[in-house]
């Protein structure tokens, strides 16, 4: 490892959680066992300067996500390694709602720490989270909540009763499913992705877009990718400087 481009980027405010993770296990194979002031400790007389409060929060969050199933779990302890993974202290108090390039940057950087299921309550937490920002459709790597972003109504065609589809028959009369007519509740998904596909992989520049409710839904997408394809390349130019 290159021990001196670690030195700066310990220190450094932009240092990224999963390069830290993997210079902090490179140089300390036991760290997530230890307390906290021995790290620092440990890590000053290799900088002889002081770790930064925002790469301390950093490195707890990366900690939680190594010994803990929370963020994964439970929604609250998702919301909190939102704002430790980027070093900004978690409010306990307060619940902070993520921003769409808050959620594909956490959950990529999740991914690459540590390879663990969402349980329902992120997933649900997610997809709410996306639905609040006006998004049906989530490409990788929130597609795992897709299938909650999926909201359907019916209508009967055998006694006109119309309520939210979860899969069985008609809740007045009893009829199948197959008796019932599912209508998208806001509009059908499927043509945000096949539009997606279309564009996913062009340069940004070359991409039109109208101002209609498929376009609009596109562009929050394309944001919210942009920034994490750009958290990523961070990410890997600070790995490939600390092991290449």
């Amino acid at each position: 490892m290159n021990l001196d481009y670690f030195k700066n980027l310990i220190l450094s405010s932009e240092t990224h959680p999963h390069a830290i993770d993997r210079a902090l296990k490179e140089l300390y194979p036991n760290w997530i066992k230890w307390e906290p002031e021995t790290l620092w400790t440990s890590i000053q007389k290799i900088t002889r300067k002081k770790v930064p409060f925002s790469v301390k929060t950093k490195v707890n969050a990366v900690k939680l996500l190594h010994c803990s199933e929370g963020p994964w779990e439970d929604w609250e302890t998702f919301n909190w390694t939102i704002a430790g993974l980027q070093g900004l202290p978690p409010d306990f108090e307060v619940a902070h709602k993520p921003e769409l390039p808050e959620l594909f940057i956490t959950v990529n950087n999740m991914n690459h720490i540590r390879n663990h299921p969402f349980g329902q309550e992120v997933k649900g937490y997610i997809a709410a989270a996306c639905l609040d920002s006006g998004i049906l459709f989530a490409p990788p790597p929130l597609d795992f909540v897709q299938e909650l972003l999926n909201i359907n109504d019916y209508k009967c065609t055998k006694c006109g009763f119309s309520s939210k589809y979860d899969g069985e028959g008609c809740d007045r009369c009893g009829a199948p499913p197959s008796a019932l007519m599912i209508i998208p509740r806001y509009f059908d998904w499927k043509e945000v992705a096949k539009r997606w596909e279309e564009i996913k992989d062009k340069p940004i520049q070359d991409i039109m877009l109208k101002e209609n409710l498929i376009d609009i839904h596109l562009h929050k997408l394309l944001n919210a990718v942009y920034l994490m394809k750009e958290d990523d390349d961070v990410r890997k130019q600070q790995l490939s400087e600390l092991f290449d």
